[in-house]
């Protein structure tokens, strides 16, 4: 509902299209109708036909918006365990769940700190990108990721 708690003056109407019982707890969901029906602005609820006036008291639609946020909070519930069940059976086969594997490989890692070491002005970062198959900002994460070993004297 973030547009819905923006400023809003006595008199005014929310209407609401999205699904943002979906999307937000069912305290705040209260808490924010709540907010906007003392201000005196009306609160529509398009897609549950849900209709919060100031002065109005209805019970029903106060229970529906409780239902319809209680059943939304226990959705994403349910998918955060299913997430982290998900995660733990990933890690327990072979390591899965690692995220992204690294752009360059430790072979290719050495050659490119190698040839950073040794960089003279006619071989710009851009081409040594290209020749890694990284992109520009890749190589600087890895230039200073590995700084000290680029920048270190030879022996």
């Amino acid at each position: 509902m973030g547009s819905c708690a923006a400023p809003s003056a006595k008199g005014d109407d929310k209407f609401i299209t999205t699904d943002y019982l979906q999307q937000c707890r069912l305290i705040d969901l209260v808490t924010i109708v709540q907010k906007l029906n003392k201000k005196g602005v009306s609160v529509h609820i398009v897609k549950n036909n849900l209709n919060f006036t100031p002065n109005s008291d209805d019970k029903f639609d106060k229970f529906q918006l409780h239902v319809l946020g209680a059943v939304a909070e226990l959705e994403r519930g349910i998918i955060s365990e299913n997430q982290a069940e998900g995660i733990k059976l990933a890690k327990k086969k072979k390591g899965k769940y690692k995220g992204r594997s690294p752009a360059i490989t430790e072979e290719k890692l050495k050659e490119l700190i190698h040839t950073l070491k040794n960089k003279d002005d006619s071989y710009p970062f851009t081409q040594i990108a290209k020749d890694y198959g990284v992109s520009y900002m890749t190589l600087i994460r890895y230039r200073k990721k590995y700084a000290k070993q680029i920048n270190a004297q030879s022996d």
